[in-house]
């Protein structure tokens, strides 16, 4: 089946799912901080369970109308997809962005696409080409630069930086695992288990927590329990279904072009939160974004053909 040109409403489409998904950093920060930014809300770990809960409630009524289409050998792997792609990076990130400026994390997030051609080829077995190999060695040269450059206070966070880029990794090996263990499955049932799964103990274990006072009682709680629903209903389970009908609609290749324009959004509300931002951190996710280009403009090389 050939891909449909992109339309107008495509165009527009790809847009909004960059807003949404560049601005889940600063919905995070507003979780942790509130709109004061003075001091802790909620915990990283409560925001993030929060995340993964409320998603995965969103997406259950798809579990249940389509609960006879999930194979036995295929749900442990849409739970691995839930654990290592969903879960884990949402308690990273939170983790992370109790030091690290949003901005930079929704830049350090894009390295995504680079490692998921490096566990492609040590995992699976697929090739660089000489332009992936370009590519990838600018993106992590980037990434380094960016990694030791200083926040207003004169501080690095390499910690912190470490975090968002383990997180990466996870959704590298997440992706991966969709790619070749996956495939003949829905993208929308694999979100609806994987999340719907893990939404359980991340549940179970919010009820154990302050979580209901905090909402009543804090200044803020209600503002960052307010950010934190609409990162976990519109950022991570309403953007996924419009992400699957992009793609359907028209290509990957169209639909993962939304990596290019997260950062920039990113980056403009870590602007207008009046976060540390210099030109060099500009400079540096230029480095990055380029060699994703190349990674992504390159045609994948199959063990078979290259043998």
């Amino acid at each position: 089946m050939t891909d449909q040109k992109p339309s107008i409403e495509h165009f527009l489409l790809l847009g909004f799912l960059a807003l949404i998904w560049g601005s889940s950093f600063i919905l995070m920060k507003i979780g942790l901080f509130g709109l004061d930014g003075d001091g802790e809300v909620f915990s990283s770990y409560q925001i993030a369970a929060m995340r993964i809960g409320i998603a995965g409630l969103v997406l259950s009524p798809i579990i249940i109308r389509k609960w006879k289409q999930i194979q036995r050998q295929d749900l442990l792997w849409m739970m691995a997809v839930g654990m290592i792609g969903n879960t884990i990076p949402a308690f990273l990130f939170t983790s992370a962005q109790l030091k690290l400026a949003s901005s930079i994390a929704g830049i350090l997030n894009s390295l995504t696409p680079l490692f998921t051609l490096v566990v492609a080829m040590i995992v699976f077995g697929n090739r660089f080409t000489s332009r992936q190999i370009i590519g990838l060695l600018l993106g992590f040269a980037g990434a380094v630069g960016m990694i030791t450059l200083k926040d207003s206070n004169g501080e690095t966070h390499l910690l912190s930086m470490g975090l968002i880029v383990i997180a990466t990794v996870c959704y590298a090996f997440s992706v991966n695992i969709i790619r070749n263990k996956l495939a003949g499955v829905s993208s929308m049932l694999i979100a609806a288990v994987a999340l719907g799964t893990m939404a359980i103990p991340n549940l179970i274990w919010l009820a154990t927590t302050n979580v209901g006072t905090v909402i009543t009682e804090h200044p803020e709680g209600v503002n960052s329990f307010l950010a934190t629903f609409v990162l976990a209903a519109v950022g991570t389970a309403m953007a996924l279904v419009f992400f699957n009908g992009l793609i359907k609609d028209t290509s990957a290749l169209f639909a993962s072009s939304v990596t290019y324009l997260i950062p920039i959004v990113a980056a403009m509300w870590g602007y207008l939160d009046e976060e540390h931002l210099t030109l060099m951190h500009l400079a540096f996710a230029m480095v990055i974004l380029i060699g994703v280009y190349l990674v992504n403009r390159s045609k994948p090389v199959s063990r078979s053909k290259a043998s």
